[in-house]
Order: structure tokens, then C-alpha cells, then sequence
């Protein structure tokens, strides 16, 4: 976000008092996108493809990129009673 907010700044050249321009763009960016948060989900994500790779129960499973875990959270399949009861 500081890279992105720099640039921008460059782009207009430095003016006046830029370091303001600076400050008002790292907020503008983190409201648009929290950074912890993106960090946090690629943490979990390599944290449970190392749990897949090292699980005893299903050897030799090498998970090649880490949309892996969301994967396996999909459901297929919604089926529904007449009173509305979900299984």
C-alpha cells in the first residue's frame, strides 16, 4: 500500500506538502482492502495445505496450490424435506 500510495504521489509530482497526499492515500488503500486480513487468509491457506501434506491418513497427497482447502469446503448438493429441514 505504501508502494501504491508513493507512486501515486509521484505521478503528481511531489507538490506542496506531499507526505500529507501520502498519509490520506495509505488510508484511502486500507479501507479499500485491510492488509491483515489479506494476510491472515494466505497464512490459514499455506497453514492448511501443510496439514493436508502432512496428514498420515491420506499418504503421498501433495496440494499444489493453496486454493485447495476452499475447495474442499463446496457444497455440491442442497436437499430439503417438505417442512424445510436441510440435510
Amino acid at each position: 500500500m505504501i508502494i501504491i500510495s508513493t507512486g501515486i504521489v509521484a505521478l503528481d509530482g511531489f507538490k506542496g506538502k506531499w507526505y500529507i497526499n501520502l498519509f490520506r492515500f495509505v488510508l484511502l488503500l486500507c479501507a479499500i482492502i485491510p492488509i491483515s486480513l489479506r494476510v491472515n487468509l494466505d497464512m490459514a491457506k499455506i497453514y492448511y495445505c501443510y496439514g493436508i501434506h502432512k496428514d498420515e491418513q491420506i499418504p503421498e497427497t501433495i496440494p499444489r496450490n493453496s486454493t485447495i482447502p476452499e475447495d474442499l469446503g463446496r457444497i455440491q448438493y442442497l436437499l430439503t424435506d417438505k417442512t424445510g429441514t436441510l440435510t
